[in-house]
C-alpha cells in the first residue's frame, strides 16, 4: 500500500510541477529542478511540461 502511495504522489507530484512550468514559461528564461530523490521522474516531468 505505501508504494502504490508513493507511486501515486509522484505522478500527481510531475503532474502539478509540470503545470506550473508551463505557465510560467512565458515569464521566464528556465527553471530549476530540484528532485530530491526523484530523478527518475525528470524526463515525465519535461515531457508534460513540453520543454
Amino acid at each position: 500500500k505505501a508504494d502504490k502511495e508513493k507511486t501515486k504522489a509522484g505522478i500527481t507530484g510531475v503532474e502539478i510541477a509540470a503545470r506550473i512550468i508551463k505557465e510560467c514559461k512565458p515569464y521566464c528564461q528556465g527553471v530549476h529542478i530540484m528532485a530530491l530523490g526523484w530523478e527518475s521522474k525528470i524526463p515525465a516531468l519535461l515531457e508534460q511540461a513540453e520543454i
